[in-house]
């Protein structure tokens, strides 16, 4: 079983990812912030991927991102934003895909089930939210 680690502020985002996440039989396990991420990965050695909701650009997101990357360099980043302006934020680009979410997590549960499966996993996402060939 997949396990997938949802790091957020807010309580009614990670509620309703995990819940959408469990229904594709993957395991959700919900965290606050930079220091309940820290501690979990602490206690809990193996994620396939971490989903980071991003509400605006912050030094908290940046330090989250790079902890990960130095801790867990092959564990999989998703970052969800309510603006395509983030993903212009340098440092943003240690996540290895960005999603513009909408009110619903459809298109965050399609992102995490392409990524999972290996495929278009080098896309990123246009101002709609649809994605688009990596120019790399």
């Amino acid at each position: 079983m997949l396990n997938i680690l949802i790091c957020s502020h807010d309580d009614a985002f990670r509620t309703e990812c995990a819940g959408a996440l469990m229904l594709e039989g993957m395991t959700a396990h919900e965290v606050s912030g930079e220091e309940s991420i820290a501690k979990f990965l602490e206690r809990n050695g193996s994620i396939d991927l971490v989903i980071m909701n991003a509400e605006k650009p912050n030094e908290e997101v940046h330090r989250i991102l790079d902890y990960l990357v130095q801790i867990k360099p092959h564990v999989r980043v998703l970052l969800s934003c309510d603006s395509f302006n983030y993903w212009n934020d340098f440092f943003t680009w240690m996540a290895d895909h960005c999603v513009v979410t909408p009110s619903e997590v459809g298109n965050l549960k399609d992102a995490v089930l392409e990524m999972l499966a290996g495929s278009n996993s080098d896309r990123l996402p246009t101002e709609n939210g649809k994605y688009a060939v990596d120019w790399s």
